[in-house]
């Protein structure tokens, strides 16, 4: 996954918001609830409560048919991507602000 790929809420995301009726663990919610097709990854990690988890989340919401990827066609090779370290997780650049729905 790059830093710079776009997500946006499919149907079902949208009607997640509406509905709650995944019954979503809050750092979800709120991920799903920021993704607005605008914030970038690394925008996103900045924002979350989550900081560098943010790409776990991001694929849990993937695959639950949540959002989807907006910028995977327009990546090119140079540009920057996360890391994998040793134990597979994703390396997202440290946070300095952190999102809340309080």
């Amino acid at each position: 996954m790059q830093a710079d790929t776009v997500f946006a809420k499919t149907d079902k995301g949208r009607e997640e918001i509406r509905t709650r009726a995944a019954g979503l663990p809050q750092p979800l919610r709120i991920l799903l609830i920021a993704t607005d097709g605008q914030k970038d990854v690394a925008k996103l990690a900045r924002l979350h409560p989550a900081g560098s988890g943010v790409v776990q989340l991001i694929e849990q919401l993937v695959a639950m048919g949540l959002v989807e990827s907006r910028s995977g066609l327009a990546s090119r090779a140079s540009e920057p991507r996360f890391a994998r370290s040793a134990s597979g997780v994703a390396a997202v650049p440290e946070t300095k602000y952190v999102m809340s729905l309080r």
